[in-house]
Parts: C-alpha cells; sequence; structure tokens
C-alpha cells in the first residue's frame, strides 16, 4: 500500500498546501493525504476534499497557534510546530501503515514511492531528508511504523513539552537532531529508532538550490543543478510566503492560481529545465 502523505498547516499555509497536493496528483501520486490543522479556516477548507483526511490535534498542545504565515525561527512558528509530531502519531497508529510527512513548502517533479519500496528498511525506522552541515531536514520524513518509531515519536513530543512548560524556545528540527544523533544514529535507551538520510541531491534543500543554482532570465537553472533524478524542491532557507512561491514558480512547481490553459505549459517547463 501507498504511505499515507502527512501535512501540518495553517490557513496562511493553505495555497502553499494546495499546491503541493496538486504536485502529488500531477506526478501520479494517489496517497491519501492528512492535514494536521491548526484552525477552523483550513479544516472548512480541508472538510470536503477528495482524498484529503482532517487530522485534529489541537486539544494535545495548551498553546496559542496563529492564523497567519508564520516564519521559520519565530515563537508562532514554534507553536504551529507542537502539533506536528502528535499529528504523525496519530495517523500511523490509525492507518497501521508507513506515514511519510511533508511540509507544504515543497514541490515534486516525480513521484517517488518507488524511491521508498526499494530502499532497504529492515534495520531503519526513519528516513529523513537532510540539510547542511550533515543535519537532518525534518520537512520531509519517512517514519517506517513500528514500536521503534512510536518510542521516538513520544520522547520528541515529551521534550516540546517541557521546553513549551519551561518558556523556552522550541525548534522540532533542532530536538528532531538531538535525538537522531544520539548514539551515532544507532538505537539507545536515549534514541531508540535508527535515524538514517536520504539522497541530499534527490530530496533537495531549497539551500543547495539557491546557493548552486543561477537562474536565467526565463526561470530556468543552469549548469545542471537541476537534475533529472531528483524528486522534490524544498523552498525552504527562504522566508515568506511570496518568496517561496516565487521559488516554486520558476521551477516549473507552482499551479495554484495558474489559468488552465498554462497549467500544461507550466508542467511541461519543469521537465525541461533539468539537465
Amino acid at each position: 500500500m501507498k504511505p499515507p502523505i502527512v501535512i501540518l498547516g495553517n490557513k496562511g499555509m493553505i495555497k502553499l498546501m494546495d499546491n503541493l497536493i496538486l504536485n502529488l496528483r500531477k506526478v501520479g501520486m494517489l496517497n491519501k493525504v492528512y492535514i494536521i490543522y491548526t484552525d477552523e479556516e483550513t479544516r472548512l477548507h480541508y472538510e470536503k476534499k477528495r482524498n484529503v483526511i482532517l487530522v485534529d490535534v489541537n486539544d494535545s498542545v495548551n498553546v496559542d497557534i496563529p492564523k497567519d504565515y508564520a516564519n521559520y525561527e519565530t515563537s508562532l512558528f514554534q507553536n504551529i510546530t507542537m502539533l506536528k509530531y502528535p499529528g504523525i502519531k496519530k495517523v500511523l497508529e490509525e492507518t497501521g501503515q508507513d506515514v511519510i510527512f511533508m511540509d507544504g513548502d515543497i514541490g515534486v517533479w516525480r513521484e517517488f514511492n518507488s524511491y521508498f519500496k526499494d530502499v532497504d528498511k529492515k534495520d531503519v525506522d526513519i528516513l529523513c531528508s537532510t540539510e547542511v552541515k550533515s543535519l537532518y531536514c525534518s520537512g520531509f520524513t519517512y517514519f517506517k511504523n513500528c514500536n521503534d518509531t512510536l518510542k521516538f515519536i513520544g520522547r520528541h513530543i515529551e521534550v516540546a513539552e517541557r521546553r513549551s512548560k519551561g518558556n523556552k524556545y522550541f525548534d522540532d528540527q533542532v530536538v528532531f537532531n538531538q535525538l537522531a544523533h544520539m548514539g551515532d544514529n544507532s538505537r539507545s535507551k536515549r534514541c531508540p529508532a535508527k535515524v538514517v538520510p536520504i539522497s541530499k541531491l534527490q530530496f533537495c534543500n531549497g539551500h543547495y538550490l539557491q546557493r548552486k543554482g543561477q537562474w536565467t532570465e526565463d526561470g530556468k537553472v543552469e549548469n545542471g543543478v537541476v537534475r533529472k533524478d531528483m524528486y522534490i524542491a524544498h523552498a525552504n532557507w527562504m522566508k515568506g510566503i511570496e518568496t517561496k512561491i516565487s521559488f516554486l514558480k520558476r521551477l516549473g512547481l507552482y499551479y495554484v492560481d495558474v489559468p488552465k490553459q498554462n497549467v500544461f505549459q507550466r508542467f511541461c517547463s519543469s521537465i525541461f529545465v533539468k539537465k
């Protein structure tokens, strides 16, 4: 069975989340999509969408959740991400399947179900995309449905709650990296799950494309930075929703609010950009 895809977002993220779902469908991925929603507007937007299932974990945290878009490294962003791991845990337990979590600011070039089907997960619990300096980017993570994964998530939730109650800044990705690197990627009492990285060049973070890419006037990327074997482009390392949308547009991966007659043209451009 195809693993469910889980997305977290509020009203301010709806355009990006809509775009991600369109990206998935356009590359033939019919995985069920679960939306961890943070506000009533988001719930109403998705409640009648086909193949979209709502996840309510708002009672799991006692913090103010903003409706507007929130930038990374702000307290408002922190409050939104407090719902991430309770939501993932709920989907894992209710579906009994492996789960893929994706940040809403991701564009998809081609289906990646086959990638995870072929990966040897015999002695692996969590597969995660990477950032700079060998850090994990938890914005794209494959969670194997097993006890060790659930223990890892439970540990993550405990750390988040403790820091929140102590009025300490909570960064879900920092906590993920701290837990994942304990025991040098091997299971231990503090980190029961084995976490391994996936290809940085195939599951690409925005830092790589921004720094390495050279944009031409027509929005294409030169020097072979966008490769044929890439699966996703993550618009992280960018502040502001319009900046992220502009980035995805340049890659031919933004379809929301695009006239129908231009959708096929944009889809084709995303193919011909690749070197």
